[in-house]
């Protein structure tokens, strides 16, 4: 549910339901849409300030950064040493993400 009440659809990123993109740091909190709080970067008062901010536009690019990843592992070539190692680490990034590590 969001801040009033609404329920909230949530999207099916290959394998993962989460609140669906894009999300937007307000200044107060990461949402999705207008009402719909994803995170409270402040929530502690250590994080007041440029750490709390840094942290709320990094959760606030999640969503397409997980989608960004999946693409590239997508269409990546793996014939490579490089190309291997690219999506080895893209694979962690993306199983992270979906609670899978």
């Amino acid at each position: 549910m969001n801040t009033s009440g609404e329920k909230v659809k949530t999207m099916k990123t290959q394998n993962t339901t989460h609140t669906p993109g894009p999300w937007t740091f307000n200044g107060d909190h990461v949402v999705a849409g207008t009402h719909t709080v994803v995170a409270d970067p402040f929530a502690s008062d250590a994080l007041f300030g440029g750490e709390g901010e840094a942290n709320a536009n990094l959760i606030a690019a999640a969503p397409e950064m997980l989608s960004a990843l999946e693409a590239i592992c997508d269409d990546a070539d793996e014939d490579t040493d490089s190309g291997a190692a690219i999506l080895a680490t893209a694979r962690a990034a993306i199983a992270k993400a979906k609670g899978q590590q």
